[in-house]
């Protein structure tokens, strides 16, 4: 009868607590390392948070690049200006060649 009532103080259920991870292991074999690269990014994210914590108070429209908004680059205009650009409005454009002009037949 004590060992039914012991093995019953035995069955106590714990309070719920966080799920165990695996932990941690680096290994080195000779010049080799190896390791587990979720450990990694979990050590680097809570360094990089204690030194800028992530604020979300601008929207994420103000982080697009013109290019995303349809907006003219630098880059762009001056591939589209050629040599004309810091100089005209107008783009550049190649001399104009004209052929002469077809010789009628004779009749």
């Amino acid at each position: 009868m004590l060992a039914a009532g012991s093995a019953g103080a035995q069955q106590r259920l714990l309070p719920a607590s966080k799920p165990v991870t695996a932990p941690c292991v680096q290994v080195r074999i000779g010049n080799d390392e190896a390791g587990r690269w979720s450990c990694l990014n979990q050590a680097l994210k809570a360094e990089v948070d204690k030194v800028a914590p992530v604020i979300a108070d601008e929207p994420p429209g103000d982080r697009i690049a013109p290019i995303g908004l349809g907006l003219a680059t630098p880059a762009a205009t001056r591939q589209r200006l050629g040599d004309q650009y810091g100089r005209s409005v107008l783009p550049q454009r190649p001399a104009r060649h004209f052929a002469p002009p077809a010789l009628k037949p004779v009749r």
